[in-house]
């Protein structure tokens, strides 16, 4: 865990509560300020929209308190990052890079180097790229695959056909 995990946790704290303020009205705006009810209704929102829960002990441990001195568990990190509009926390983190991110301690960087940390500095600003660049960067459908996506609700489920010719054959 980084001082920088924990700036991420503040950032992902202050999302979540924006979320929750697109849609309701709870007695103060500031998350760190909700008592009783609103935390039920935040609870509540949460399992609705996030399919699942956190305990009103680690709601005060993590929200009540800032900032925080560690970070909850992966699972919750996850959690509250789907709450607020992303696919997980490495897809939260990867959407708010600090500064101190992006830069290298090395201070002789080769050529090389230089030209990938421009690139990902780059991408990381969503500035716009150069023809070259484009073409270069221009997915293939095959590599085109997400590894982190986390909603399995509604997926097709496909039967194996080789299993099934097996077990076809054993008969």
């Amino acid at each position: 865990m980084t001082d920088l995990d924990l700036l991420h946790f503040e950032q992902l704290k202050k999302d979540v509560q924006a979320q929750y303020l697109k849609e309701y009205t709870p007695s103060y705006d500031e998350i760190s300020k909700w008592k009783g009810i609103d935390i039920i209704y935040f609870q509540e929102d949460l399992r609705k929209k996030a399919k699942g829960n956190i305990s009103e002990k680690s709601f005060y441990t993590y929200f009540k308190s800032s900032p925080v001195s560690k970070l909850p568990r992966i699972d919750m990190l996850n959690l509250l990052s789907i709450y607020a509009g992303y696919d997980s926390w490495y897809d939260f983190k990867k959407n708010h890079l600090f500064a101190g991110e992006l830069l290298s301690e090395d201070k002789d960087l080769s050529d090389d180097e230089l030209k990938e940390l421009e690139k990902t500095v780059s991408s990381a600003l969503n500035l716009p790229k150069t023809e070259e660049e484009v073409k270069k960067s221009e997915p293939n459908s095959e590599e085109n695959t997400v590894l982190q996506k986390n909603n399995a609700e509604n997926q097709i489920i496909e039967k194996n056909k080789l299993f099934l010719n097996l077990l076809k054959h054993q008969k």
